[in-house]
């Protein structure tokens, strides 16, 4: 698969297990990983450098401002936001290779599935749906308090196709 002008933001602490999942998916099709860390006592560093991250340890200043750091060392337009525990779909990717390939200059949010003690939910708050792939002329920024944040950015957005499943506890 060729990659895309595409960076991927997220942040880490002790996220080995998660990034030994998530960096071999997006890796194939993202031309730059950005990863703050905050300061991770596991292998995430050394995972992390098998793909050629850029790889950021960082004080922890709260989930909003971490995310906001990840998205200010952003190289390209086109940014994905991820959570180290989630991973998106093929049908979510063949989507956002789409849309770059297109350069439609918006804002889009994802359907998110929430995997819970090895199961995936079928009910409750299913979809889950967020801002999650952004323009970067949009000026996107994450907001709120020190959980429950939120990506917002200028102008519309639309819902694509695709998961993203998020395994939030085992």
């Amino acid at each position: 698969m060729k990659k895309i002008p595409l960076s991927v933001a997220i942040i880490t602490k002790n996220e080995e297990n998660n990034l030994k999942k998530l960096l071999p998916i997006i890796s194939e099709f993202a031309d730059e990983i950005v990863i703050i860390d905050s300061f991770s006592e596991d292998n995430s560093k050394n995972i992390a450098a098998t793909y050629n991250c850029n790889f950021i340890q960082y004080k922890w200043l709260g989930y909003a401002e971490q995310k906001n750091l990840a998205l200010s060392h952003c190289k390209n337009e086109w940014i994905l936001s991820l959570d180290a525990d989630e991973l998106p779909d093929n049908q979510l990717i063949e989507q956002i290779i789409n849309i770059i390939q297109r350069n439609e200059i918006k804002s889009f949010k994802v359907k998110r599935y929430t995997h819970y003690l090895e199961k995936l939910m079928n009910y409750a708050w299913q979809p889950d749906i967020h801002l999650r792939l952004v323009h970067k002329s949009l000026e996107p920024r994450w907001v709120g308090g020190e959980v429950h944040e939120k990506l917002i950015a200028n102008g519309n957005s639309n819902v694509i196709n695709g998961k993203l499943i998020h395994y939030s506890y085992s």
